[in-house]
């Protein structure tokens, strides 16, 4: 009888020789193959999971660039009404700031004239007193005056700003919106086909979807930039993106499925092993679903880190396509703020964000009066402008604090000023002696670049080279594109 030799290689690349020589051997060796066929065939299971993993994180950066886009538009909408909020607030804290000094005139002069009646005015300090009474009635006249100059100042403003907000076409927004998520979805891919650089991963799909994002990124740059809406955004680049360890972990144990199949189907009748090829492909799913959520939690931790524009909407939104795991990326992000741009101080009270940004604009609108009135014919005026903004800022310190501001205006514009711990009256102003102020006055911390963003798809006012500025504004940009609109009939512009 001849003797026939068969090499069979398993999935392990191990060879082995079976002999046949008869009938009976042949069963056993279809089970061999059977089992060699089977381990091919987790091998391959195994390949078809790794291979897919980067291609499927294309649809899931998509997804996550688009839940930035959408931060970044609620935010830009955010950002308008805080402007909106802060202007409102700005012009009612002047029109209180008139009605107190107005208040404090009136009161002066009625009490003038009673002790005027009666006064000796042969007294030598009769001549003292009404000096002191002319000096103060026109330092409240010259402080209204002040109170109606920085209204028409923060009217221009705001009528510039709501402008601004009026001309803006929705369409183009939603296209500024689309390059913001074109521009978020390059940079995870990027670093997914950096984090996938590795045997048995196929990056083609990655690289195909690359190209194609690049041909409608110069499409939309030339669609926004014919209508004059081109927007300044650059992602931040990410750390490459690659296969997590939990996917690998799952990975294996799909392996392992796969094995304990096999062996415990070994003996098992048809009805048996149905059961447990069905448990097996059960199993083998969820291991698969547990991998596509372990690298999505991968890619919208990245995106949370990074976010540039509407951090917190955008979390928000993260933790909502990541699903269970969605909390582990709050709690991460929560942890590592400090890694994330575009949360702002001021957004460390959002309720009065709007207040914050208001003493910035009245503390910038400062600059502009001080100037005119340097110029003039009250040298003192500057110094009381001075204490004016003094007044204003401790007066929304109050209300944000839930304080009275009547009562802080009162203390901070009128004479309360005078007996606040300086007993030389208007010599204080003259001679441009400091002035109290309360603990939260300084608005040197009060920056507009704390309280926005630069969302560049809000109404901006944030005027060009105007980013980080205490106070808010750049001096001379206020001057060159404000006041120029408010007219000489305000007062306080040069004929020049």
């Amino acid at each position: 009888m001849k003797v026939k030799v068969d090499y069979v290689t398993n999935s392990s690349s191990e060879v082995f020789g079976v002999v046949v020589q008869d009938a009976a051997l042949i069963g056993g060796l279809i089970a061999i193959l059977a089992a060699a066929f089977e381990g091919c065939k987790i091998d391959s299971e195994i390949a078809a999971i790794k291979g897919p993993q980067a291609e499927d994180l294309g649809a899931e950066a998509e997804e996550i660039a688009r839940v930035i886009a959408d931060a970044a538009l609620k935010d830009a909408e955010r950002q308008d009404n805080i402007v909106s909020e802060a202007y409102k607030e700005a012009e009612d804290i002047l029109d209180s700031a008139k009605s107190s000094l107005e208040r404090e005139l009136e009161e002066l002069r009625k009490a003038w004239a009673e002790s005027d009646k009666t006064a000796d005015k042969t007294d030598p300090a009769y001549d003292d007193f009404n000096k002191q009474y002319e000096e103060y009635v026109d330092y409240l006249e010259s402080q209204i005056q002040e109170a109606n100059l920085r209204k028409e100042l923060v009217q221009a403003e705001k009528a510039e700003f709501q402008a601004q907000k009026d001309s803006q076409d929705s369409w183009i927004k939603e296209r500024q919106a689309d390059y913001i998520a074109l521009k978020e979805e390059k940079a995870m891919l990027e670093a997914v086909a950096k984090g996938y650089d590795k045997p048995g991963y196929d990056t083609a799909a990655v690289h195909d979807r690359l190209k194609q994002l690049n041909a409608r990124e110069k499409e939309l740059e030339g669609i926004l930039d014919g209508k004059n809406a081109s927007i300044d955004y650059k992602a931040a680049e990410r750390d490459p993106i690659g296969p997590s360890k939990e996917s690998l972990s799952l990975t294996n144990k799909i392996r392992e499925e796969r094995a304990a199949f096999e062996k415990a189907a070994k003996n098992a009748d048809a009805k048996r092993r149905a059961e447990l090829e069905a448990q097996m492909v059960k199993n083998i799913e969820e291991y698969k679903a547990a991998i596509k959520s372990s690298n999505r939690y991968d890619m919208a931790l990245s995106a949370a880190e990074t976010v540039q524009v509407g951090a917190d909407l955008a979390v928000d939104g993260l933790s909502y396509v990541t699903g269970p795991a969605g909390q582990q990326v709050k709690l991460a992000y929560t942890a590592s703020k400090g890694l994330a741009s575009g949360i702002g101080e001021g957004m460390a009270d959002p309720e009065n964000a709007g207040k914050h940004l208001a003493k910035g604009i009245l503390n910038a609108g400062t600059e502009v009066i001080k100037d005119k009135f340097s110029a003039g014919n009250k040298p003192w005026q500057e110094a009381a402008t001075g204490i004016f903004n003094e007044g204003l800022q401790s007066a929304i310190d109050a209300s944000i604090k839930g304080e009275d501001v009547m009562d802080s205006l009162g203390k901070g514009l009128t004479k309360g000023v005078f007996e606040a711990g300086i007993d030389k009256g208007l010599d204080a102003i003259k001679n441009k002696l400091p002035i109290p102020k309360g603990a939260a006055i300084d608005a040197s911390n009060v920056s507009v670049g704390n309280i926005l963003s630069n969302n560049p798809l809000a109404t901006n006012i944030l005027k060009e080279g105007a980013k980080e500025v205490s106070g808010g504004f750049v001096k001379d940009q206020i001057k060159d594109t404000i006041t120029d609109q408010v007219g000489k009939e305000a007062g306080f512009i040069d004929s020049d």
